[in-house]
C-alpha cells in the first residue's frame, strides 16, 4: 500500500484525469495519454557563447593542413526527470528571409534534415543535454578547395546550415543579411517540438572569437 501511495502522490491532478480519460478510450486513449502527459518536455536554445559557438580547425590529416572555421550548434535538452526521449531527428523547417522589412519564406523551400555528426546518442535520457551542428563558416582557403561544388561566392565567407541531406530546391549558403529560420525535432515516442530564431550575417570574417559574435548574430525567438 504505501508504494501505492507513494505513486499516486507522484501524479498531477491532470494525470489523474488523463488515466481515467484513457481508461474509458481504450488502447487510443492510452497512446494519446502516453503522449501528452507523460512526455519530456523538450528545450532548444542556442546562445552566442561557447560551447554553443566553436572556433576550431578542420582540414584532412592526409594532407596535414588545416583552416580556421567557426562552427554554431544548438542544445536539446530534456527537461524531465523521469521520462526519456527516443530516436530524434533535427530538421531544418522553415526558412524566411528579409525583403522591404519583412519576412518572407524562401520559395521552393522544403525541410533538410540536419547533420548531426554522431554528435550525442540517439535518445536523449532525463536531465540530459545533447548539442548538435546548426551551421559552419570555413576559410575561403577551405572553400575554395573542398566546397567548390556548393553555392556561393567561394572568394566570399559563407555561413552554411550543416545538412545531412543536400538540397535539391535552395541554395547551399545563406546570404548576408537578416533571415528567420525554424528548426524541428522528431523523435519516435512524444510529438515533435520546433522553435524559430532570427539570424543576421554581416558577410565578413574576422580572426577572432569575439569579432566574430559581431559578425554573425543568433537569437532564438
Amino acid at each position: 500500500m504505501a508504494y501505492l501511495k507513494a505513486f499516486f502522490n507522484f501524479l498531477t491532478q491532470s494525470q489523474l484525469f488523463a488515466i481515467l480519460i484513457g481508461f474509458f478510450l481504450g488502447a487510443f486513449g492510452n497512446e494519446y495519454i502516453r503522449q501528452w502527459f507523460f512526455s519530456p518536455e523538450i528545450i532548444i536554445d542556442y546562445r552566442q557563447e561557447k560551447p554553443f559557438v566553436i572556433n576550431s580547425r578542420i582540414g584532412f590529416d592526409m594532407e596535414k593542413i588545416y583552416y580556421p572555421y567557426f562552427q554554431f550548434r544548438l542544445s536539446i535538452y530534456n527537461k524531465s526527470k523521469y521520462f526519456k526521449a527516443d530516436k530524434h531527428v533535427v530538421m531544418l523547417t522553415g526558412l524566411w528571409n528579409l525583403v522591404n522589412d519583412r519576412y518572407e519564406k524562401e520559395e521552393l523551400f522544403e525541410p533538410v534534415r540536419l547533420n548531426s555528426l554522431s554528435y550525442g546518442p540517439e535518445t536523449i535520457l532525463p536531465k540530459m543535454r545533447v548539442f548538435t551542428p546548426l551551421g559552419r563558416i570555413t576559410h575561403v582557403d577551405y572553400q575554395k578547395q573542398f566546397e567548390g561544388y556548393l553555392s556561393g561566392d567561394l572568394d566570399k565567407p559563407q555561413f552554411r546550415f550543416e545538412l545531412k541531406d543536400m538540397p535539391r530546391w535552395i541554395l547551399s549558403h545563406v546570404a548576408p543579411g537578416k533571415h528567420l529560420f525554424e528548426i524541428t525535432v522528431y523523435f519516435d515516442n512524444i510529438p515533435p517540438v520546433s522553435k524559430k530564431f532570427e539570424l543576421f550575417w554581416s558577410g565578413r570574417w574576422p580572426e577572432s572569437y569575439e569579432e566574430m559574435l559581431k559578425q554573425i548574430v543568433i537569437k532564438a525567438l
